[in-house]
């Protein structure tokens, strides 16, 4: 539903919606199929794809202004339903898979205020300042539209140095904006959390959460092994090179993560070169950093090494394949 959202509200010139899902695996026609499953992979490459499209440095903040609670399907209306501002951020945590994929929130209370937390899943690298505007700013979007008023925040805190338009954060946000924060949070006082809201409705609450449930429950059910390891590498990159760490951390052995991948017709070894695969054609397509840095960025110990693996790929050579490609 977010991505469908972003996509639909990009500036109306020089942006279209096939050039930015391009090479993404996600269609013009998936945009409107509500039970269509972005991966996070998929996520990462349409976000960097806007990014590198706009020249507009508000893009990030103005979007996250069109992610709004409805946004979020039957977690939205959930949430929605809730008897508190505390009971409804708690549905949205509970079911953060149904909403969020690049961060972690934690709510905590320091005297007479809270602070929730936002902690960063992946290293997103050039990415970070534009996705952090847009998830900023659509929570902050999202708890007006839940609470039906505007939401009072004490300070705002970013976890990056202020960017050239850092003035203008102010007039999204209304409160005094914090750069170079240890952490990225929002400080409000902890009154708030006990704002009754005006759409409560215990049954029909219960009702959707149940749903809410299944529906998480469904999703981490087709989610292949594959796909676990996969997220774990994007999501970890410290992962990369060890299969006995990996089976660690989705709880099996190494024996049962070799066996598991067999039987869908893969190996670690082969999800970590589509991984490497993917970043190579990423980065000759879209940026013109010469070959050997880009070799290193992706892990190899020189250019040659590279330039093998790249033609064992494809056939060509890296620099064939960037000047064949188009842009």
């Amino acid at each position: 539903y977010v991505i469908s959202m972003i996509i639909k509200n990009l500036p109306p010139k020089g942006i279209s919606a096939d050039s930015i899902l391009h090479g993404s695996g996600v269609s013009v026609d998936d945009l409107d199929n509500p039970h269509k499953y972005i991966k996070p992979d998929q996520e990462l490459r349409i976000v960097k794809r806007i990014f590198e499209s706009t020249s507009d440095p508000e893009c990030g903040l103005k979007l996250g202004l069109h992610i709004h609670i409805g946004t979020h399907g039957i977690l939205g209306i959930t949430a929605m339903l809730a008897d508190t501002f505390l009971n409804s951020m708690k549905v949205l945590m509970r079911y953060s898979d149904l909403g969020t994929t690049f961060f972690h929130y934690q709510l905590f209370i320091e005297g007479n205020l809270a602070y929730l937390k936002m902690k960063e899943l992946i290293d997103l690298k050039t990415l970070r300042q534009f996705i952090c505007e847009m998830e900023f700013v659509a929570i902050y979007r999202m708890a007006i539209d839940v609470m039906g008023i505007s939401f009072p925040l004490k300070e705002i805190h970013f976890a990056y140095a202020e960017p050239a338009h850092g003035s203008l954060y102010g007039k999204y946000f209304n409160c005094p904006v914090i750069f170079n924060s240890p952490d990225h949070m929002y400080i409000f006082d902890k009154k708030i959390l006990q704002l009754p809201l005006d759409k409560i409705n215990p049954l029909a609450k219960k009702a959707y959460e149940e749903e809410c449930r299944k529906l998480s429950m469904h999703l981490k059910k087709h989610v292949t092994v594959t796909d676990q390891v996969y997220n774990e590498i994007l999501f970890n990159e410290e992962s990369h090179g060890s299969m006995e760490k990996m089976a660690s951390r989705l709880g099996m052995s190494t024996r049962t993560l070799r066996r598991q991948l067999a039987q869908e017709g893969t190996t670690f070894q082969d999800i970590i070169s589509d991984i490497l695969k993917k970043k190579a054609f990423d980065l000759l397509t879209t940026t013109s950093l010469p070959i050997e840095e880009i070799a290193a960025q992706l892990g190899y110990s020189d250019a040659a090494n590279f330039y093998h693996a790249f033609k064992k790929w494809t056939g060509i050579s890296p620099i064939e394949y960037r000047k064949t490609t188009p842009r």
